[in-house]
């Protein structure tokens, strides 16, 4: 049996990989300041295929805020670049991992992925007027 990959990032390559993508981390880390970097400030992870690219942002589910999907949708839709990035016919999408028992009571469990993906129509309209 193969062993999950311990940080979300490790979770969502092997995930991608399993559906064929050549995937690459194209977040940074900047040791000055201590945080993560995104590209384009919304690019965890860039994807391909065969007449795909893909922008995967990944997060687990303990958010400090509360709902974590909900603020990467924020993230991604208040980000005039991930509007460029739809309309140069990229994809988007969410990963938000959680654990789940396998079996009730049990104590074994798992890691599932909720997938959300970005569309143009989720960008508030000043956003859509702002791209050229």
């Amino acid at each position: 049996m193969a062993r999950t990959p311990a940080t979300h990032t490790g979770k969502t390559l092997a995930a991608l990989r399993d559906r064929g993508y050549a995937v690459a981390i194209v977040e940074r880390w900047l040791a000055e300041a201590k945080k993560r970097i995104d590209a384009y400030g919304f690019i965890d992870i860039l994807a391909i295929k065969e007449n795909e690219i893909l922008a995967v942002q990944s997060t687990g589910n303990a958010a400090p805020r509360g709902n974590p999907t909900q603020e990467r949708i924020r993230k991604i839709t208040g980000n005039r670049h991930a509007y460029l990035w739809l309309l140069a016919g990229g994809r988007i999408e969410i990963y938000v991992w959680r654990r789940l028992k396998v079996r009730r009571g049990g104590v074994a469990y798992r890691w599932e992925p909720v997938l959300t993906e970005i569309t143009l129509a989720d960008f508030p309209p000043e956003i859509a007027r702002g791209a050229p």
